[in-house]
């Protein structure tokens, strides 16, 4: 066995093990201080009571839904800097109504009246 594939297969498996690591931790750790600062993306101003309606964690990013008032909704992704590792960054996706698209009638009947 050559030199360099003796130290190659410990090195990737320890990176594949830390990467892993953490992975699990930006999933399982508290993540109190990210959803509060996708709260304050969501809000955009200092009086604001949204209610979490989504939360969806992964190993790259954080996605929450937020009901600002009745029938509006915004959703807030947050990433860290460098995929696994860095300061968490958080920003508006979209702000739709919950109700039917725009310009769709809001009710129809079955005879097209």
């Amino acid at each position: 066995m050559s030199e360099h594939h003796r130290w190659l297969r410990p090195t990737v498996t320890l990176l594949l093990a830390a990467a892993s690591v953490l992975g699990l931790m930006n999933v399982y750790s508290d993540g109190d201080v990210v959803e509060a600062s996708a709260r304050h993306v969501a809000c955009s101003t200092a009086d604001c009571s949204a209610q979490t309606t989504r939360i969806q964690r992964t190993p790259f990013g954080h996605e929450y839904g937020f009901a600002l008032a009745p029938g509006r909704e915004v959703q807030v992704r947050c990433r860290r800097a460098w995929i696994l590792l860095g300061e968490w960054s958080c920003q508006r996706l979209e702000a739709e109504a919950a109700g039917p698209p725009s310009g769709a009638p809001a009710s129809s009947s079955p005879r097209g009246d």
